[in-house]
């Protein structure tokens, strides 16, 4: 009932919305109250006496008049209190709208302006019992009466103003709170999809390079004999199994709901504050996913082209279970890491460490790349960091590879301790005479960057006397 009486007593701002119906059926509610008032005061006031100042038609009549005034209360509040301030001093019946003028400009104006018109509200009524023959009572109680009906006006409109500013501050708050958490779930989509983008190019680009390469070197040696053509046929089919396998991995934590196991949670090397964040909305999880049989399918249909139906056997020897043409997304895989499940919740692969770089060196070894690798790391630092320097020395055999194949590269891996960790990767830039350029995304660099800012650290690259340079600090010490 409250509300009801707030919403149809309190007027909006000029102009707005809620200025129609309700403002309506407020004023009506303001000029049935004046009159209703008024009707009451004027037998109290003995205003129908014979020793009235004026003949209660009279009084009746200009109380009705002023009672039109009250429709121009919303747009001129203080002048229209002011105008109807004189006439309380000869009518009972004007009492009314004077009361409803007061409550507007309570609701509109300061307080000391609106106790300073109630003042002078009350004062009228001195001339008021001056005015009269023979005055019913006396004066302290037309004063009184003047007071208290003054002072509950005026308090219930400033009572209702506190209660708009409330409100209003309130609405304010909860839309702000909602805008900036708004941002702060976009600013981790940006974030979420950044991080997506950067896995799929580590999973992707590696791999395909290896491909592109060895099919390259098919394309070039037609004088090949069919051991060298089994050989390099061997290679693209384990590194296209191999790149199948990681994208189903990747693509499989896309598809999967987002909780405390999913993206939003899993360690990346991103602020983990995410998290909360993106475990309500699953939007960008959706999109990914989404996109994501498209990849899958063209790897699929690249493996069947080299061996369907053909069991993988892994760098290492292992057999694995699955075939290169159909390999399911369901299932687990032996102690290998690759894919597991737990209480039917997926598992995310084990990421690279330092332990695996002498793999990815000999696999580039054998794709006919040159490489000259000097490690000397002081300590061995975070699972973060073994991780970022995986990456880096990653992207930049990958850009050797695709860009400049047949050229020397040089890793260098030194410091750690109380020293930046330092990953440096060169390679000569000269192509190899006949080979194409493997096409790429364009974007490796920019997420190598990423990541390393990531774990605190920086990263420069460029040509520099004929070599290509990526060369990376981590901060070890922190």
């Amino acid at each position: 009932m409250s509300s009801l009486l707030f919403a149809l007593l309190v007027p909006g701002p000029p102009g707005s919305p809620r200025a129609t119906l309700r403002d309506r059926t407020a004023d009506v509610v303001a000029v049935l109250s004046a009159l209703a008032y008024g009707a009451l005061m004027v037998p109290l006031g003995d205003a129908t006496s014979v020793h009235a100042a004026i003949p209660w038609q009279a009084d009746v009549a200009i109380g009705l008049a002023c009672t039109p005034a009250l429709l121009a209360r919303r747009r001129r509040p203080l002048a229209v209190c002011l105008a109807l301030l004189p006439f309380g001093v000869i009518s009972v019946m004007a009492t009314g709208p004077i009361l409803v003028a007061l409550f507007t400009v309570a609701i509109r104006r300061r307080a000391r302006l609106v106790l300073v018109l109630a003042a002078v509200h009350v004062l009228t009524g001195v001339v008021y019992y001056a005015l009269q023959h023979d005055p019913p009572f006396d004066l302290w109680v037309d004063l009184l009466m003047r007071a208290v009906t003054g002072l509950a006006a005026v308090g219930w409109g400033l009572f209702l103003k506190a209660y708009r500013h409330l409100t209003s501050s309130l609405r304010a708050e909860a839309e702000n709170a909602q805008a900036q958490a708004e941002m702060r779930m976009e600013r981790a989509r940006l974030t979420e999809r950044a991080r997506i983008a950067r896995e799929m190019h580590d999973v992707l680009a590696h791999r395909m390079s290896m491909v592109s390469l060895h099919a390259g070197a098919l394309e070039v040696r037609t004088d090949a004999t069919p051991d060298e053509i089994a050989t390099a046929a061997r290679a693209i089919r384990v590194s296209a199994h191999l790149a199948l396998e990681e994208l189903r991995s990747v693509i499989g934590i896309l598809r999967q709901p987002a909780t405390t196991t999913g993206i939003g949670a899993h360690s990346s090397g991103v602020d983990g504050r995410r998290a909360d964040a993106y475990s309500n909305d699953d939007t960008d999880v959706e999109d990914a996913s989404r996109a994501g049989p498209s990849m899958h399918d063209t790897i699929v249909v690249l493996g069947s082209l080299l061996g369907p139906g053909t069991s993988h056997r892994g760098a290492e020897g292992d057999t694995g279970a699955h075939k290169v043409a159909g390999v399911g997304l369901v299932g687990g895989r032996g102690d290998d890491g690759r894919r597991r499940h737990r209480g039917g919740v997926r598992v995310e692969p084990p990421q690279p460490r330092f332990s695996d770089l002498p793999d990815l060196l000999t696999e580039a070894r054998s794709s006919g790349m040159k490489i000259d690798v000097w490690v000397a790391p002081r300590s061995v630092p975070s699972e973060e960091l073994e991780r970022t320097a995986y990456r880096v020395v990653q992207e930049g055999l990958t850009n050797a590879r695709k860009h400049a194949p047949g050229g020397d590269v040089e890793v260098r891996l030194d410091g750690g301790g109380d020293r930046d960790l330092r990953i440096l990767v060169t390679n000569s830039l000269l192509h190899e005479p006949g080979g194409d350029e493997v096409p790429g995304s364009g974007t490796g660099l920019t997420g190598v960057g990423e990541r390393v800012a990531l774990a605190g650290g920086r990263v420069e690259y460029g040509a520099e006397d004929g070599r290509f340079r990526l060369e990376a600090w981590l901060p070890c010490n922190q």
